[in-house]
């Protein structure tokens, strides 16, 4: 979803026109999304970005990251530090139908890395992210 949004606002800056958002949205592609976008061969930019919506970040995509937000822990080896890895998901939420509000989100972050952070960071200190 930050893909995209970052795509949509670089189109409106620059000011490109529905064809060429479209032309360029498929170059962007790389991947899985590459794949898809060349599969579906689309031909209006509106329904592209709706449908690139629904596949990456649909329902099912939404329950997945709602699940690891409330269950997953952080492992140090996954090469991010752990600033990173809480603005990362405290961004993705951001994104989701039915956002979780700030509170949530700082309460869900903070129990990732353990009993020992998780006491050092409190509502009362920590108000947005």
């Amino acid at each position: 979803m930050k893909f995209l949004r970052r795509f949509e606002k670089i189109a409106r800056y620059e000011g490109v026109g529905k064809n060429d958002q479209l032309y360029f949205f498929g170059r962007c592609m790389r991947g899985t999304a590459s794949n898809w976008f060349d599969v579906r061969d689309p031909d209006d930019i509106d329904e592209t970005i709706d449908s690139f919506t629904d596949y990456f970040w649909g329902e099912e995509q939404q329950a997945r990251f709602r699940e690891d937000i409330y269950n997953e822990r952080y492992k140090a080896e996954v090469g991010t530090t752990m600033a990173e890895y809480a603005l990362n998901l405290s961004k993705q939420a951001k994104y989701l139908r039915s956002p979780m509000s700030e509170h949530e989100v700082i309460r869900c972050v903070k129990r990732l890395f353990g009993a020992s952070v998780a006491r050092e960071i409190r509502p009362t200190t920590v108000k947005s992210i």
